[in-house]
C-alpha cells in the first residue's frame, strides 16, 4: 500500500510539473510550439503551430 501511495504521489507531482512547464511556454511570448500537435474533431490539423498569446490565437501553417 505504501508503494502505491508513493507511486501515486510521484505521478501527480510529475503531471503537475509537466503542466506548469507547458503553461509557462504558452503564457510566454508569441512563438512556435515545437513538438505540439493541433487536433480538431479527432483529426490532426497541424504540427508546430504558431501561438499568439494576447489575442489567444493558434495559427496552423
Amino acid at each position: 500500500m505504501k508503494q502505491f501511495a508513493l507511486g501515486l504521489a510521484v505521478g501527480l507531482l510529475l503531471g503537475i510539473a509537466g503542466a506548469s512547464l507547458a503553461a509557462v511556454k504558452i503564457a510566454g511570448d508569441d512563438d512556435y510550439l515545437k513538438g505540439w500537435q493541433v487536433v480538431v474533431k479527432g483529426k490532426k490539423a497541424c504540427v508546430d503551430p504558431y501561438v499568439r498569446v494576447s489575442p489567444k490565437e493558434i495559427e496552423c501553417i
